[in-house]
């Protein structure tokens, strides 16, 4: 277990491995939390704290690499998300917990309207100061009458989901994917893409191929954050549990921003799933 001091008002965060707890019992997640996709703090609890809720802000920079990076990461994924009509024209696309907002604008340049989801108050004021053209907005993707209330706003949606769900607890994983079922209703499309249970062991090859290889991976596990933490099929069977049926499924790979002690770039696999919500 890490705490986590904040240095402005001197609330404690511990961050544990199987999910973010905090100190005072009353802020017991998932009341009382912080999403963020690839950072080193999969979870923050949220304190209203600027500076505590800012540090994440640095780390999802940090993690995730330049616009270019990230372009080139996406652009394979096109081509699925319009075979499964995932993406389409008839409903807006959501991307839900979307960090400092490049992916968003991504997706931007290829759909009429895309929304940028963050539950980070910091990630989502950076994003729309930096991509003014794009529209972000705070969300949690666990509060069932926000998402309710999304839906009634917006109407159906399609949704992409990235290494959002595999740090999550179980119960919460649950609640996560019954929410995005919410968003779907008849019309919409999902992508969800997960780092996969074998990148367990190409982050353990990676750490123990020498001190100065992964330096950004060490300071992730530093934290006590438990990455690639969804078993094989897990996916598939959430979405089942949700009434949602899986019309496409995959494997790629995680292009990391990492480097391994020789330069070689640290590459990991990913699981993904296109999904449709099952008609009656």
């Amino acid at each position: 277990m890490a705490e986590i001091v904040c240095p402005e008002c001197g609330y404690r965060v511990n961050i544990v491995r199987t999910g973010p707890h905090s100190a005072k019992p009353e802020h017991h997640y998932p009341d009382f939390q912080r999403l963020c996709r690839e950072g080193p703090f999969r979870y923050i609890t949220g304190t209203g704290c600027s500076k505590l809720d800012a540090t994440y802000l640095a780390f999802e920079d940090q993690f995730r690499g330049s616009r270019e990076e990230i372009k080139k990461r996406l652009a394979v994924y096109l081509p699925v998300l319009r075979g499964a009509q995932a993406g389409t024209e008839r409903a807006p696309v959501l991307d839900v917990g979307c960090g400092n907002g490049t992916q968003t604008v991504f997706l931007a340049e290829h759909y009429s309207r895309v929304l940028g989801l963050e539950v980070s108050e910091s990630a989502v004021q950076s994003a729309k100061q930096t991509y003014p053209g794009v529209e972000f907005r705070q969300y949690d993707l666990l509060d069932e009458e926000a998402t309710k209330a999304l839906h009634s706003e917006l109407g159906d949606c399609n949704i992409y989901v990235r290494a959002v769900l595999h740090p999550l607890p179980d119960e919460s994983r649950a609640i996560a994917v019954a929410n995005l079922a919410r968003l779907l209703g008849k019309r919409g499309g999902l992508f969800v893409i997960e780092l996969a249970k074998a990148a367990k062991d190409v982050f353990g090859a990676a750490l123990a191929a020498g001190p100065d290889s992964v330096p950004k991976l060490r300071r992730v596990l530093s934290y006590g954050i438990t990455p690639a933490n969804l078993e094989d099929g897990m996916l598939e069977q959430l979405f089942e549990n949700a009434g949602i049926e899986v019309v496409d499924h995959g494997s790629s790979l995680l292009l990391s921003t990492d480097r391994l002690a020789d330069g070689e770039q640290l590459k990991a696999p990913l699981n993904y799933v296109v999904g449709r919500l099952k008609h009656s």
